[in-house]
């Protein structure tokens, strides 16, 4: 059983490393950055409270800090205060973000 389990992780890491070159390649984008895009491209109005996409994509309050200033700078999202708590700051999809995200999706 353990030899079976071995070759599922085995088969995984492959295949991720593959996918994410590939990723790399065609849309510049590496494991963290794809993974907040997807996530966002998936949220309602592609939009998600930044400290809950951070909790979800397993980055410290900083790397989270890091990775949407990068892609803020490439235009695919931006930062949307929230209307009703000052406290509350949204990542949010920019059109380019979108298509960016929906094209890579599809790769996968």
């Amino acid at each position: 059983m353990v030899t079976w389990w071995g070759l599922v992780i085995e088969g995984y890491h492959l295949t991720q490393e593959r996918l994410m070159s590939e990723i790399a390649e065609r849309f510049g984008l590496t494991p963290g950055p794809f993974d907040i895009l997807l996530r966002l491209v998936r949220s309602p109005e592609h939009r998600m409270p930044m400290t809950k996409l951070a909790r979800e994509a397993a980055l410290s309050s900083g790397g989270f800090t890091k990775v949407a200033d990068r892609l803020a700078a490439a235009d695919l999202i931006v930062r949307q205060p929230c209307d009703t708590d000052r406290r509350v700051t949204y990542a949010v999809l920019t059109e380019h973000g979108r298509e960016i995200a929906e094209a890579a999706r599809e790769a996968c």
